[in-house]
C-alpha cells in the first residue's frame, strides 16, 4: 500500500468536509505514509548497539552487538544483527525480511547448536533473546502492516506530537493496538505503546537523543522498552551510524548465517 505525498495532502483537505470520526482514518493514514517516505532512500546503514537489560531485584545484564540493514526497492528490507559479548551470546545472528502483509521471514543462528533455524511466524510474539523486545518488534516500520486512526495531538516532554493509533492487519500479533506519538516537525516516532492482546497498555517504548545523518535521516541514539507488567526494562544505546557501507543481497542469505 502506498500514497503518493500528493495524494495524501488531498486526502487530508478533502476529508476536512467529513465528520470528525471519518477524518481521523485519512489522516493517521497520510502521516504515516509521510512519515514513512521521508525515510527512504538510504540505501543500506550499519552501527553499534549495547543493550542493557535491568530487572527488578537482578543484576544488570549487558549485550554489545552490531546491526546491519539493507532498504530495498521491493517489499521487504533485510537486517542482520550479530552479537559480540557475552560470551555465551557471541557469534549468535538474527536476520529478518520484512515485508508489508506477508509474514516476516526470521532466522537465527545459535553458535552452541551450530544451526540456523527458522523463526515460525507465529512465534514472531516471544520474547527475543530475553529482552522485552519481542521478534515482532524487530520488524521494520510498513505502512500496510497497520489500520490507522489519527487520535489527536499531546505534547511528549515538551514536544508537540500527533498521536496515531496502528491496528496490527498481519497474523499472530501480539498487539491488539499500538499507539505511536510522532513529533509534528519531523515525524520522528518519540514515544509508542504497545496494548497485549486483552486491549491493556502492557508495555511502552521510548525514542531520544536523535541525531539526523545525510542531511534528512533520522536516528535515535538511545531506545528504551519499559515492561509495565514485570518491571523489566531493556535499553538500546546506538553509536557509529554508517551509511552507504555497500552491502549487498547476497550478504543477507540466510544460508551465510552460519
Amino acid at each position: 500500500m502506498s500514497i503518493t505525498r500528493r495524494d495524501a495532502v488531498a486526502l487530508l483537505a478533502g476529508a476536512s468536509l467529513l465528520p470528525t470520526a471519518a477524518l481521523a482514518v485519512p489522516k493517521g493514514l497520510a502521516l504515516s505514509q509521510d512519515r514513512f517516505d521521508r525515510d527512504r532512500g538510504w540505501g543500506d546503514s550499519s552501527a553499534a548497539a549495547t543493550m542493557t537489560l535491568s530487572a527488578p531485584g537482578r543484576s544488570v545484564a549487558t549485550r554489545e552487538m552490531e546491526i546491519r540493514v539493507l532498504e530495498t526497492s521491493g517489499d521487504g528490507d533485510l537486517s542482520i544483527t550479530h552479537f559480540d559479548t557475552p560470551r555465551n551470546l557471541r557469534g549468535t545472528k538474527n536476520q529478518t525480511h520484512s515485508f508489508a502483509t506477508a509474514p516476516d521471514d526470521q532466522w537465527i543462528f545459535l553458535p552452541e547448536a551450530g544451526k540456523v533455524r527458522r523463526i515460525s511466524s507465529r512465534n514472531k510474539s516471544g520474547a527475543f533473546l530475553v529482552s522485552e523486545f519481542t521478534f515482532e518488534d524487530l520488524s521494520s516500520f510498513k505502512v500496510a502492516k497497520y489500520d490507522y486512526t489519527y487520535e489527536g495531538a499531546e505534547t511528549v516532554n515538551g514536544v508537540s506530537c500527533h498521536v496515531v493509533g496502528q491496528v496490527p492487519r498481519y497474523a499472530h500479533t501480539g498487539y491488539s493496538k499500538v499507539t505511536v506519538w510522532l513529533d509534528e516537525a519531523h515525524l520522528r516516532p518519540l514515544q509508542t505503546a504497545f496494548f497485549d492482546r486483552r486491549g491493556k497498555h502492557f508495555k511502552t517504548m521510548t525514542f531520544d537523543a536523535y541525531e539526523v545523518y545525510e542531511g534528512r535521516f533520522w536516528r535515535a541514539h538511545a531506545v528504551e522498552m519499559s515492561n509495565l507488567t514485570n518491571g523489566k526494562v531493556t535499553r538500546m544505546d546506538f553509536t557509529d551510524f554508517r551509511f552507504g557501507i555497500g552491502l549487498s543481497p547476497r550478504e543477507f542469505d540466510p544460508a551465510r548465517l552460519g
